[in-house]
C-alpha cells in the first residue's frame, strides 16, 4: 500500500525561527505534498521568509495571513491554514502534519509520519527542546540534528506512558484527551479534521486548544499511532508565552467544560476575524 501524501501546516506569529523550520522541510527524505504557513499576523517579514525559501529550494508553499487581533488566536490560525490547504483540493485520506514555526523537523519526519499514517489516523509525536545556546548556534548547512541517547530515553518514557493510557482508554479509564498530543508534532487524517470541524476557535491566547482537539479526535474514534521516539522534532528555544498560572485562564476553564465532538466555531463557521489573504508558491 502506498503511503499517503503529507501536507504540513505551520501556524506562526513571528518569522523568528521560521526559516530554519522551512529549510528543514525542504531537505526531507520524502518531500511534503505542500507546506502551508499560516500567520496570526500580516507581518510582511513572514511572507518574505516564505518567498525566499521557495525561491531557494522550490519547496511548494502556501501562505495565509490576516491582520493581528488583540488576542492571539492559535486555534483560528491553524484553521486558516487548513482552510487554505483545502483550496488546493487535497484528498480526504491525505495526512496533515501540524508543526509550529519554531520546530525543526528531523530529515525523515515526513517519511515517518507517512508510514505511521498507514497504521492509523492520529499520529502522536512530541519534541526535543533545544536550549538557548544550541538554538543560537544552529547553522543552516547543518540542520540535520540527531537525538542523544538521553533525549531518546525521555521520548521513549513518554511513549510508554502513552501506551499505558491507550490500554486504559480501551476499558474506559483514561482521561478524554489522553494519550495527549501536541500540535508541534501531530499528524491527522484530513477527513478526521473535517469531521471534528478542526480546532475550536473559542480558545484564545495560550493553551488547551491542542488538548481539546485531541479530545475530540479521540471521541471520533480516530485510530492513534504513537511516534514519540521515531517522528523527531527539535523545538528551538525562545521566551515562553505560557502564563504563570495557566490553570485559571479562560482557556483552562473552557477545557474543563463538556463540549461536543464537532466544535461550533471551527473550519466551518469561524469566529469573525479580519480578512484572510492567501498566496500560493508552487
Amino acid at each position: 500500500m502506498n503511503t499517503p501524501p503529507v501536507h504540513v501546516v505551520i501556524p506562526t506569529h513571528t518569522d523568528r525561527h521560521l526559516r530554519r523550520t522551512l529549510l528543514g522541510l525542504s531537505r526531507q527524505t520524502i518531500p511534503a505534498a505542500s507546506v502551508t504557513v499560516s500567520g496570526d499576523t500580516d507581518d510582511p517579514a513572514i511572507l518574505d521568509v516564505v518567498q525566499r525559501v521557495h525561491d531557494e529550494t522550490g519547496l511548494p508553499l502556501l501562505h495565509a495571513c490576516r491582520a493581528r487581533h488583540e488576542q492571539s488566536r492559535r486555534a483560528q490560525t491553524r484553521n486558516n491554514g487548513i482552510r487554505t490547504l483545502l483550496e488546493i483540493d487535497p484528498d480526504p485520506e491525505d495526512h496533515v502534519l501540524f508543526l509550529d514555526g519554531d520546530c525543526l523537523p528531523a530529515v525523515d519526519l515526513v517519511e515517518t509520519h507517512a508510514a505511521c499514517a498507514l497504521q492509523g489516523e492520529l499520529v502522536i509525536g512530541y519534541f526535543i527542546p533545544l536550549d538557548e545556546t544550541t538554538t543560537k548556534q544552529l547553522q543552516e548547512h547543518a540542520l540535520d540534528l540527531a537525538a542523544t541517547a538521553a533525549q531518546l530515553e525521555q521520548l521513549q518514557a513518554r511513549q510508554r506512558r502513552a501506551r499505558r493510557q491507550l490500554l486504559l482508554r480501551r476499558i474506559g479509564l483514561a482521561k478524554a484527551h489522553k494519550p495527549k498530543a501536541v500540535t508541534g508534532n501531530l499528524g491527522v487524517r484530513l477527513r478526521r479534521i473535517i469531521e471534528v470541524n478542526g480546532f475550536d476557535e473559542a480558545y484564545m491566547d495560550w493553551g488547551f486548544e491542542d488538548d481539546d482537539f485531541t479530545r475530540r479526535l479521540h471521541a471520533a474514534k480516530s485510530r492513534p499511532v504513537l511516534a514519540h521516539s521515531t517522528a523527531l522534532v527539535f523545538h528551538q528555544w525562545h521566551p515562553t508565552l505560557k502564563q504563570a498560572d495557566w490553570t485559571e485562564t479562560d482557556a483552562a476553564r473552557r477545557f474543563r467544560t463538556s463540549t461536543p465532538m464537532r466544535c461550533e466555531h471551527g473550519i466551518e463557521h469561524p469566529v469573525p476575524q479580519h480578512e484572510v489573504s492567501s498566496t500560493r508558491l508552487c
